[in-house]
Parts: structure tokens; sequence; C-alpha cells
């Protein structure tokens, strides 16, 4: 009896490890998707900050600003500008595509 104790409890000591080795892995693969989805949301962002370097035209920066968040949101976006004299400053609004 003393050796079927034994083993049972080497058996139950290997579970308990298997156990311990499975949720780590579970946090693991949780803490990398978090980090692959930061660094994700980091690239568009330099994405975004690299085109509005580029153009010194604001409407187009808006756009292209707009239009790469959408892609990383993965919906459709537009901008609506109402400027209504030409010295009147853009009052810019960006959409997501409902009013």
């Amino acid at each position: 009896e003393e050796r079927d104790l034994n083993r049972v409890m080497a058996f139950a000591g290997q579970i308990a490890v298997s156990l311990q080795t499975m949720r780590l892995l579970d946090e693991t693969n949780r803490l990398y998707q978090q980090e692959q989805a930061r660094l994700q949301r980091e690239q568009v962002l330099r994405q975004i900050a690299a085109h509005v370097r580029s153009s010194t035209n604001v409407e187009l920066v808006l756009q292209t600003a707009v239009k790469e968040i959408g892609k990383a949101l993965g919906r459709e976006t537009f901008v609506v500008l109402d400027v209504e004299t030409e010295d009147a400053q853009p009052n810019g609004s960006a959409r997501n595509g409902s009013y």
C-alpha cells in the first residue's frame, strides 16, 4: 500500500507541475498577444506621424490621419471640413462612417 501511495503522490505531483506549466504558457501567450497589439498600435502611430510630417496641406494631413486610423480600427472613416470663408479656421471633424 505504501508503494501505491508513493506512485499516486508522484503522479499527483506530475499533474500539478503540468497544470502549472499550462497556466504559465497561457499567461505567456496572453502577454505576447497584448505586446503584439501594442506594437501594432505604435506602428500605426508612426505611419500616421510620417504621413503628417510629409505634408503641409492641412486637409491632406487630416484625411491621411483619419484614413490610417480607420485602417487600424478596421472601420470606414472620412473627414468633414467646414470652412465658410477664406480666413476662417477649419472646423474639421473625423467620423467613423455614421452621423
